[in-house]
């Protein structure tokens, strides 16, 4: 029997396990018109089973009694900062798309696409990235008053990486990067799939995990005791840092869950 994903909330308990694959797939039409159907919504009716992608995405959240509870939420994007303001002076950030950007600080121009910002004490943090037809990068920048940048993290010659998650805490930051590690000749039929989880503070950064799986169209993430928790498109996905085990959840029934895999098969 089919349910209303929308109206679903509940504890992480409550979750069917599921497969990584359910993630991102599109819906087949007879299963877009039924959603239509019961909520009077028309936006998607009359779409073949190829346009029939409905992102529904997940959020998750700690309860007062500790528990990991989750519910529906619109979807988040990585959104670009473009000014950000420190004690010690702006950050002016211009974007030109594929072909990178600028970067104005209080004592430099740096070259590169910075799309997110924070402070940390004394410190302010930028994320440098880009992604252009599966081709992506992730620089972390260190500033301080009076001082050049300094370059924490490239991915450059790790593969092709890009921020997917990222969490802002009072004295630390939490971010999630995915994508492709190079194999030995660099070339896109020589890679693996690969994810990292760093932890930013004042000191600098860190690696927490790495888990060897695509970890994209993520709502948000909290991190509790060793397990990273993901919300993410249709799943939660529950991911071991000490082991990199990764485990997957779905609020979806099962005839849901087929009619976005057999979709997969066409």
């Amino acid at each position: 029997m089919y349910k209303s994903f929308a109206m679903q909330s509940g504890k992480l308990s409550d979750l069917r396990k599921t497969d990584e694959k359910l993630c991102g797939q599109m819906y087949s039409k007879e299963y877009i018109d039924l959603l239509n159907d019961n909520n009077e919504d028309t936006n998607n009716r009359g779409y073949s089973y190829i346009a029939a992608h409905k992102a529904e995405y997940i959020a998750v959240d700690e309860n007062d009694a500790g528990d990991i509870i989750w519910e529906s939420a619109e979807p988040s994007w990585f959104k670009r900062d473009t000014t950000f303001h420190s004690p010690w002076g702006d950050f002016i950030s211009d974007d030109h798309g594929e072909w990178g950007g600028t970067l104005i600080t209080p004592n430099e121009t740096l070259k590169g696409n910075f799309r997110k910002f924070f402070q940390l004490g004394k410190y302010v943090f930028g994320i440098d990235t880009c992604n252009h037809m599966g081709v992506g990068h992730i620089k972390i920048y260190k500033f301080a008053e009076n001082q050049s940048a300094e370059l924490l993290y490239d991915s450059c010659n790790i593969g092709w990486i890009s921020p997917s998650a990222l969490t802002i805490e009072t004295e630390r930051v939490l971010i999630l990067v995915t994508g492709n590690k190079y194999g030995k000749s660099k070339i896109i039929t020589d890679c693996t799939p690969i994810s990292y989880l760093f932890e930013i503070t004042e000191d600098g950064i860190k690696q927490l995990a790495q888990f060897r799986q695509y970890l994209e169209h993520i709502y948000n993430m909290i991190l509790k005791d060793d397990k990273l928790i993901l919300g993410r498109d249709k799943i939660i996905t529950v991911a071991n840092i000490t082991t990199g085990e990764t485990v997957n959840y779905t609020p979806l029934t099962a005839e849901a869950e087929e009619d976005i895999l057999r979709v997969k098969e066409k």
